[in-house]
């Protein structure tokens, strides 16, 4: 799953596929978790192919996530409620097997498992 997205991520795919890969990984590794997941695509602009963001939801936990073309990284924090756009502290990572790897253990650490 993560390393099928990031091939899409490094050969300069399309927006849209580029959006329907990061859309399917955070689905994906919510599903890994046996969590449920509320993930929406954004196009933005002309300058990069836009991002991904969404909430993933277990245990009464909630946590904020997205990935960014332009930014190039994986961005994750704690919520309070879906559709909590400015909770907890940002954790930041580069789109990369070791970001998404770090994104799930960050997650099944605060999600308890």
């Amino acid at each position: 799953m993560i390393e099928e997205f990031l091939t899409i991520n490094s050969r300069n795919s399309n927006k849209k596929e580029w959006l329907l890969g990061g859309k399917k990984v955070l689905e994906d590794i919510a599903n890994l978790l046996g969590a449920k997941s509320k993930i929406r695509m954004n196009k933005s602009g002309s300058i990069d192919r836009g991002y991904i963001n969404g909430f993933i939801a277990k245990n009464n936990k909630i946590v904020y996530v997205s990935i960014n073309d332009g930014m190039k990284d994986i961005l994750y924090r704690k919520a309070s409620y879906l559709e909590d756009y400015i909770g907890g502290t940002n954790n930041i990572e580069k789109i990369s097997i070791l970001g998404f790897k770090n994104l799930i253990s960050w997650l099944r650490k605060y999600f308890n498992e």
